[in-house]
């Protein structure tokens, strides 16, 4: 509600000065988005998201009177911190100040410092290593840093009776950083938490499979959980390797939050994943967003339209995409160093799709609530399920749907 309130109030602002202007004003977004690479099974979801949200704008300004209007430029990332970098330097050439995306922390973290250099205000809905809060940059956060995933992961590790965990991660930014957040919440607790790292640019990981079952064997397959770290293209080829190992299949797995995106269960990916998933019993977290008016809209257009459900990120995307057009039309002009300085107060006013955008001095996300996932066979096919929740501001994990 705040979020519609706040906008009307804005385009009948601009509307009582509209009358001066001679014509319609269209300012750029830049959209940072993985088309290829790791993450091109999200990209869809993020551009028809954000695709939404422009023209939900665009409908309110042209009701109010507003000559304001806004076009998308959409650039592939290729989920990588070089594609990062050159798809921002391709937005500034063509004059953007004000970018949402990118989806991955590689392709955020390979763009950070131009974005500063440029004074260009990129908010991305879903990049979540630690090594990226950092105060006093261009880069906003819609959601919270893995550092609170890691607590989360922790403990449920814990409940579930384990004193080790080996984590096997995409050797980037996200893969390291999540790796890293869970290592040291474990072991904050007097646990042991091992580290294997893998190229996240490999075709097949057929050897690294092998060597985590070799890993898992000396550690003890009874008393260690396997974390896996992955995007859906490197997370499906493990997987589908590791449920034809006879090693692997005995082993309890848990998974970082892309693992429960739809993206790895049908029919985006091979029923086979799924019902390997379910047998293991793969749990994890997911940053989902509370339900509210807002977000049970959105999702309903988006069935309407699209004929399939949204994935979760795309509630954040949604989100950029409306925060890009207030804080522009709050500050009155196009210009990325004034709408990073007004954004902080804009996201703290805002409710949408995936929730109160309060930040942090970091300019990340204030507080997370993660569902805690696990996979099911569910109605003939597999899906995540919720059993339970944990809360960043208490610290508490409860457990509902056993």
């Amino acid at each position: 509600m705040r979020l519609r309130i706040l906008a009307l109030t804005l385009g009948l602002l601009l509307a009582t000065v509209g009358a001066a202007w001679a014509q319609t004003t269209t300012y750029p977004i830049g959209v940072l988005i993985p088309l290829t690479g790791g993450g091109a099974a999200e990209g869809p979801f993020l551009r028809d998201a954000a695709t939404m949200a422009v023209e939900e704008i665009h409908a309110l300004l042209e009701r109010v009177g507003s000559p304001v209007r806004f076009r998308l430029i959409i650039e592939d990332t290729g989920t990588s911190p070089e594609g990062g970098l050159v798809a921002l330097e391709s937005l500034a050439a063509a004059g953007v100040q004000i970018v949402i995306g990118p989806w991955s922390s590689g392709a955020a973290s390979g763009l950070r410092a131009f974005a500063n250099a440029n004074q260009i205000l990129v908010i991305s809905p879903s990049s979540t290593s630690p090594a990226l809060a950092i105060p006093d940059d261009f880069l906003y956060r819609l959601v919270t840093p893995d550092t609170l995933q890691g607590r989360a992961v922790a403990a449920l590790l814990e409940r579930d009776g384990f004193e080790q965990v080996l984590i096997f991660h995409r050797g980037d930014s996200y893969g390291a950083g999540m790796a890293q957040a869970l290592k040291e919440a474990f072991e904050a607790a007097g646990n042991r938490a091992e580290l294997l790292a893998y190229d996240p640019d490999q075709g097949d990981y057929a050897a690294e499979v092998n060597e985590l079952a070799r890993r898992l064997r000396q550690l003890g397959v009874e008393q260690t959980a396997v974390m896996l770290v992955a995007f859906q293209p490197d997370g499906l080829n493990i997987l589908g390797h590791a449920r034809l190992n006879p090693t692997l299949r005995q082993a309890r797995w848990y998974g970082s939050k892309d693992a429960f995106s739809p993206t790895f269960f049908p029919p985006h990916a091979p029923l086979e994943i799924g019902a390997f998933m379910a047998q293991v019993q793969m749990k994890g977290f997911f940053p989902t967003p509370p339900a509210n008016p807002v977000r049970a809209t959105f999702e309903q257009k988006y069935r309407e339209r699209y004929g399939q459900e949204p994935s979760p990120w795309a509630l954040y995307m949604y989100d950029a995409a409306w925060l890009a057009a207030l804080t522009t039309l709050v500050v009155g002009e196009y210009d990325g160093a004034r709408a990073r300085d007004a954004f902080p107060e804009v996201a703290r006013l805002f409710l949408g799709a995936s929730g109160h955008k309060l930040l942090d001095g970091n300019g990340d996300a204030a507080v997370g609530v993660y569902d805690a996932m696990v996979a099911r066979e569910v109605d003939g096919t597999y899906a995540p399920v919720t059993f339970g929740q944990w809360e960043s501001g208490t610290g508490t994990l409860q457990i509902f749907n056993p």
